[in-house]
């Protein structure tokens, strides 16, 4: 996924390369980082200051990024997890439409699983192999 927009149509990807462990793992981060997120903001009081901010990293013990929330400069908010090596592999993204996006990228950086949800409704789901080839699209 781009951070410019949907491009769906426009990466590779091929779920066979995520590990059901992997996978799970990464769910379960994102559920967390979530849930803290929500805990925080249940219990702050009304008279807390707001930290506002376009970004946000969290380093690694080596001080590699490895989770970035931000908003860029066309206000496609995004919530980025990177390897060991700063290649980001997972996104999901809110685009100034309303539309939202998961996208799952190989080591390469081409995408392998993209899941989009458009504010009319629609939805749409693309998985590709490692040779660009779309093996599955709905719709």
């Amino acid at each position: 996924m781009e951070h410019r927009g949907s491009g769906f149509s426009k990466r590779p990807f091929d779920l066979s390369i995520v590990r059901p462990e992997v996978a799970m793992r990464m769910w379960f981060l994102v559920i967390l980082l979530l849930s803290v997120i929500v805990a925080m903001a249940r219990q702050a009081p009304a008279q807390q200051p707001i930290v506002r901010t376009r970004g946000i990293e969290i380093v690694d013990s080596q001080g590699h990024t490895r989770i970035s929330v931000r908003v860029d400069a066309t206000d496609i908010a995004t919530l980025g997890f990177m390897d060991a090596q700063g290649r980001e592999r997972m996104t999901l993204a809110v685009l100034p439409d309303g539309s939202s996006e998961l996208a799952l990228r190989d080591p390469q950086q081409r995408i392998r699983l993209a899941l989009g949800a458009l504010p009319q409704g629609a939805s749409s789901l693309v998985i590709r192999d490692a040779t660009a080839q779309t093996l599955f699209r709905a719709p």
